[in-house]
């Protein structure tokens, strides 16, 4: 049984502190708790073929009650308040706003997601107009499409593929096997956030000009869609700098720590803060020895 898979990829990608974290929060709890469902079927993690013997009563339990654990304290217990920032930033990656990740129902249904980015955006983000007349319902047409290639750690964890051979290269298809969807919105098409939620999703990856995979990076969207969404843009500049946990901001104060042991007792304000800008910044860059002659150890 593969239980603690789930959870370690879902803490090492949550963890993050170089990308947005609070827009996975929702896809990627919801994906784990039905990844850990007792009632799912169960894959060996090396080989990713399904378990034909029956797992011990105890190792059963540990089962149900890791599942039940998770979904109680990610889901169930956590505040309102917290719960609806998570999703509006979810709603906020033009990945998730179509709403249809997997086990997107443990935390709300779609209609109630789209509210809760309608009312933070009508309350707090939205141009006043002096005359804002209401726009006729409009159907939404919600697009997909289609890319090949290596995942990255975030991709194949939300994607339901779990085989790492189903991970590979494999032929492109765009808009093939995939239709677009028609879904009715019941929004106003006049302003930002309608426009946006009208707008195609995008996918975990897409294949570039130069033929090769690329990931999707969200604030590098947000960047090129300034302009086409100003207010919304605000909103994601707000939400997305939020972090999902604070293990970034522990992992600061223990490198501060270390900068500032008993041997640098002595170290000024100024040269504390240059030490810890470089020992977070540093990257170590890959060193390549020479192979060994035969005969050398």
């Amino acid at each position: 049984m593969s239980d603690l898979g789930p959870v370690a990829d879902f803490t090492n990608i949550i963890e993050g502190s170089k990308y947005p974290t609070s827009n996975l929060f929702v896809p990627m709890v919801a994906k784990m708790i039905v990844k850990l469902d007792p009632a799912t079927i169960l894959k060996r993690p090396w080989d990713g073929a399904i378990c034909t013997t029956s797992p011990s009563t105890e190792l059963y339990a540990a089962h149900v009650n890791l599942h039940n654990e998770m979904k109680e304290r990610m889901v169930t217990n956590l505040k309102a308040t917290v719960k609806a920032k998570f999703i509006i930033s979810a709603m906020l990656d033009p990945r998730f706003k179509a709403w249809k990740f997997k086990g997107h129902g443990l935390f709300c249904d779609k209609d109630r997601a789209e509210r809760y980015f309608q009312e933070e955006y009508s309350t707090n983000w939205a141009p006043v107009l002096a005359a804002a007349a209401a726009a006729p319902k409009t159907p939404s047409v919600i697009g997909t499409r289609v890319v090949q290639g290596k995942r990255s750690n975030a991709e194949a964890f939300l994607l339901d593929s779990d085989s790492e051979s189903e991970q590979g290269d494999v032929a492109e298809s765009i808009n093939s096997s995939v239709q677009p969807m028609l879904e009715v919105q019941g929004l106003d098409v006049g302003d930002e956030m309608s426009l946006y939620l009208l707008e195609k999703e995008c996918k975990m990856s897409y294949v570039g000009a130069d033929g090769k995979r690329h990931q999707f990076d969200l604030l590098e969207w947000w960047k090129t869609h300034e302009s086409k969404y100003p207010s919304l843009a605000r909103m994601a500049r707000q939400y997305l700098a939020m972090p999902a946990t604070s293990a970034g901001v522990e992992r600061l104060f223990s490198k501060a720590g270390r900068q500032f042991d008993d041997c640098s007792k002595n170290k000024g304000e100024e040269m504390l803060q240059h030490s810890l800008m470089a020992a977070t910044n540093y990257v170590i860059p890959d060193c390549k020895y020479p192979p060994i002659k035969g005969g050398q150890k």
